[in-house]
């Protein structure tokens, strides 16, 4: 793909004017380091606090009187487990069990946020909508309205609780909505790189002030932004899979040794299920 035809997150000015060297990726041109390159970017994000632009990654939101029955059929996890304010990572499955994408659920109140991977947004979309069709239930793609910016690392608390408009940031795997630097913001206790964290949701239009807010309240902690080469590694680290490398739609939860991590077999009937029953059964594909 030429490098005009690749899509800018709203910090691209930004990352262009502070050192950020620009790559594709998933159809996006995103920040792949910065001057102190990506293993120093790596000690950042595991010694004090890391900042990630994710605004790449897409936010569908899924809400109507039939959703919670939707969802419970279209991915894995058992949502009537998640109350208001909760969130856990999940799947979307073929039939035959194989991974079309890995995502994250959120419970808001009401409705449910689902973020997907970048090159999975505009199918994932597709595969919802269809399925979609004739029901109570509406989705709608946040993606271009909204930014998403993640801070990880052991200072993540810390620097978040300096511009948060209270002290009840939300506990692992929880979501709030709150303010932050004076934005309004939906707060997620989740990440990608095996350090505690938090991912920002925030209007497009917040999203470079926000940034920069948030560089400024971790300047003491030794904060700084960091390109998607050191996410990489931090999540390789921390064994968790990327779309498109570990997983794909020839891969299953089960031979991907995920199924307990993303996977809730009782309490409901989603796509794939059978076909992962016998896998389990019978002993995966791949080891």
């Amino acid at each position: 793909m030429d490098d005009a035809e690749l899509r800018h997150t709203p910090l691209h000015g930004w990352h262009a004017a502070n050192g950020g060297r620009m790559a594709p990726f998933d159809g996006w041109q995103m920040p792949e380091q910065y001057a102190g390159g990506p293993r120093e970017e790596h000690q950042r994000v595991r010694t004090a606090a890391g900042l990630f632009d994710t605004c790449h990654l897409g936010r569908l939101l899924v809400d109507g009187n039939g959703a919670a029955a939707f969802l419970q059929r279209m991915q894995t996890w058992d949502v009537s487990q998640l109350g208001a304010g909760r969130a856990h990572y999940a799947m979307l499955l073929r039939e035959d069990a194989g991974v079309l994408d890995d995502i994250f659920v959120y419970r808001l109140d009401p409705g449910w946020l689902l973020v997907v991977n970048a090159s999975n947004r505009d199918t994932d979309l597709a595969h919802l909508t269809v399925a979609a069709a004739g029901l109570d239930v509406r989705i709608r793609d946040l993606s271009d309205a909204t930014g998403m910016i993640a801070l990880q690392g052991p200072a993540a608390r810390g620097i978040l609780a300096r511009l948060a408009s209270d002290a009840g940031l939300p506990a692992y795997h929880r979501v709030s909505r709150l303010k932050i630097a004076g934005v309004e913001a939906t707060v997620c206790a989740t990440g990608y790189t095996g350090e505690p964290g938090y991912e920002l949701i925030v209007p497009v239009v917040d999203c470079t002030g926000l940034w920069e807010a948030l560089l400024a309240a971790g300047a003491p902690d030794g904060a700084a932004a960091c390109g998607l080469a050191a996410r990489d590694s931090l999540r390789a680290e921390a064994c968790l899979p990327r779309y498109g490398h570990e997983l794909d739609a020839t891969v299953d939860p089960v031979s991907a040794g995920l199924a307990g991590a993303a996977v809730r077999m009782p309490g409901h009937d989603f796509i794939g299920k059978s076909a992962l029953a016998s896998i389990a059964a019978t002993g995966p594909a791949r080891r």
